[in-house]
């Protein structure tokens, strides 16, 4: 037995690593075809006719080539701060229940897409546009990689009883270890969690808005995938409530709309340029280049970690790769000139998540995705809100530096050696610049804009021998992984956005909205402190996804701009990465200086309360926020 599941654990990896091999090739298609299309409008003046439906089926194809190896490399998000306390060996035992909710509802996916596919290759179903392909190779995507990901699960299940049958706890990060296979914690957890699961099932059915926020919250504590929690409930509420198995054949087609969304077709590309510039070198070349500028001046290699962090983050969408790229650069050189720790962990920690605000921002990506917002307004919605936080955060530095004088002044550098600095990374600089050129001007769409940032940076790292050739398929499949978790959240988010909708939740919250008579203002502050405190347990994509199909309906239906609450909410979801207890940089920072958690959040307290008071002064400045997307359409 040990021996077949040994054998299986190697063929289900095979598969997974397979699986992402080729979701990367996928996602080089879709570059090359968005690439085509440029060349074929721009210079021949003949735009294709069938790019953008190819783009949509090979998105979705990509989206669900992740699934399997996101699982094999334990990609998929999920809540730990409760399950992360457990002793070692109560981690094992209580593993087999997210992985079981996770099989279940793969299960139940194949299903019913395998029933959607064969009627569509029978029919011989086309889509509704001029060129009008078949859909079926579309439709395969989804048993094809729901397959995939259930030989995972299977595999992940038989490996974790293997482990409890030789009693590998692994390292325990919990209180001690109870005594034998029912150890207390775990029976008294299981039977806690069955009982919340039974009456949160109860209310589901009695009373569907109280049960879907109680069901939600007990499956996301207890560890299960964000994503299967979210779709999970999604199909549960429209079997109990809007027609049984019939109502629950939509869900298929709620996978495709939105992972084959053309809208998200942009940020694999833009996670793509990301990944690249982190591989080449270009943050240690883009705080050369801001030290030897602006070093000399007063705090100027604070000044010189915030543009680094604010530059790095916008080209890469990832305030995580930021804290780890510039951190590794930023931190060895602030203590070497006695800057204080904890000031130094805030300008690293917080500086980083400037970026996600300036475009390409991925925050504003998934908005769109859900709202169907303009994204070239939404993006460039985002330049103004950045770069005044950019600000307050130089005017924040640039005192403290004047009132405790506590680090050594870096030495002006020579003209000659700022020159060669400059010279080195302006191929860096340019990647932003050339995205928000191209959606202000209107020359490229955005998901041409991440085209061309794309093969721009790849051309780039090549010709100057920063990567190798050999690298970018790994490059490919690595970023396969961090679009392909988030894909398959929206996906997710939005099956259980189906039974919101169908509940009419937005309509019945803005008529108690209405009956209490409450202030538009009231209102948003009370939006802003939700989200803030979802952010403490959730990261960003998985915040955004679950409480936008409630709160935007409302955000119109007051009177307010989409693209203006979009902007507060990005702000909302910086302060979230730094916040504990799921902060994520706070633990990036962790890891590269080895420092406890108590001077690296006393650090970022500052800087969290500039954000809040950038997020104040853009709530009462509207025209911040929306001046140049009027200036684009006018």
């Amino acid at each position: 037995m040990r021996r077949a599941i040994l054998r299986f654990e190697r063929f289900s990896g095979f598969l997974a690593t397979a699986s992402g091999f080729l979701s990367g090739m996928t996602l080089l298609a879709i570059l090359f075809i968005v690439l085509y299309e440029i060349a074929m409008r721009k210079f021949f003046n003949s735009p294709t006719m069938w790019s953008i439906e190819l783009v949509t089926i090979l998105m979705v194809w990509f989206g669900l080539l992740t699934l399997a190896m996101c699982q094999k490399q334990g990609r998929h998000v999920q809540v730990d701060l409760l399950i992360s306390r457990f002793a070692a060996r109560t981690s094992v035992l209580w593993r087999f229940v997210p992985l079981t909710f996770a099989l279940i509802f793969t299960a139940l996916l194949v299903y019913f897409s395998w029933e959607d596919f064969r009627e569509a290759f029978h029919s011989g179903e086309t889509t509704p546009s001029i060129w009008a392909p078949v859909i079926w190779p579309m439709k395969l995507a989804l048993p094809v990689g729901g397959f995939l990901m259930g030989i995972q699960l299977l595999s992940d299940l038989m490996t974790n009883a293997l482990r409890l049958a030789d009693r590998d706890w692994g390292t325990p990060d919990g209180p001690e270890d109870g005594e034998g296979l029912w150890d207390k914690p775990f029976v008294m957890s299981l039977a806690l969690f069955v009982g919340l699961m039974a009456v949160s099932i109860w209310l589901l059915v009695s009373a569907p808005v109280l049960g879907l926020i109680v069901i939600l919250m007990v499956m996301l504590f207890a560890g299960v995938p964000i994503f299967v929690a979210l779709g999970l409930l999604g199909m549960a509420g429209l079997y109990l409530h809007f027609g049984g198995p019939l109502a629950v054949t939509q869900v298929p087609d709620i996978f495709f709309a939105s992972i084959g969304n053309f809208t998200l077709a942009a940020l694999p590309l833009f996670i793509l340029t990301g990944f690249i510039l982190q591989g080449s070198g270009a943050g240690e070349e883009l705080y050369e280049l801001f030290s030897k500028w602006i070093g000399g001046l007063p705090g100027g290699l604070g000044l010189a970690t915030i543009f680094s962090c604010a530059f790095f983050a916008a080209i890469s969408i990832s305030s995580v790769a930021t804290v780890a790229t510039i951190g590794l650069i930023a931190l060895p050189a602030l203590t070497k000139r006695k800057y204080n720790d904890s000031f130094s962990y805030g300008l690293v920690g917080a500086g980083s998540t400037l970026g996600i605000m300036i475009p390409p921002s991925g925050t504003m990506i998934l908005y769109a995705a859900v709202t169907e917002e303009s994204l070239g307004r939404l993006l460039i919605a985002g330049i103004i809100p950045g770069l005044l936080l950019v600000a307050m955060f130089v005017g924040y530095t640039f005192f403290y530096a004047w009132r405790t004088r506590a680090y050594e002044r870096e030495i002006n550098p020579s003209w000659a050696e700022r020159w060669r600095a400059t010279g080195k990374a302006v191929w860096v600089i340019l990647v932003p610049l050339l995205i928000i050129a191209g959606i202000f001007t209107g020359i490229f769409t955005v998901l041409e804009c991440g085209a061309v940032a794309a093969i721009y940076t790849i051309a780039m790292v090549l010709v100057r021998r920063k990567i190798g050739l050999a690298r970018i398929p790994q490059i490919l499949a690595e970023c396969g992984l961090n679009a392909g978790f988030i894909l398959i959240i929206i996906a997710g988010a939005l099956t259980m956005g189906r039974f919101i909708t169908l509940l009419r939740l937005p309509q019945l919250a803005m008529s108690t909205i209405t009956d209490l008579n409450l202030p538009p203002g009231m209102v948003i502050l009370a939006m802003m402190c939700l989200l803030g405190v979802l952010g403490l347990f959730l990261e960003v994509a998985s915040v955004m996804m679950i409480t936008l199909p409630v709160l935007y309906p409302i955000v119109i239906e007051l009177g307010f701009d989409g693209v203006w609450f979009a902007v507060l909410m990005t702000v909302n979801m910086e302060m979230a990465i730094i916040t504990p207890p799921v902060g994520l940089n706070l633990y990036v920072i962790q890891g590269i200086t080895q420092s406890r958690l108590a001077p690296i959040i006393r650090g970022m307290l500052p800087f969290y309360l500039l954000m809040l008071a950038g997020m104040i002064i853009l709530y009462f400045f509207p025209g911040l926020s929306l001046f140049l997307p009027g200036f684009m359409i006018g």
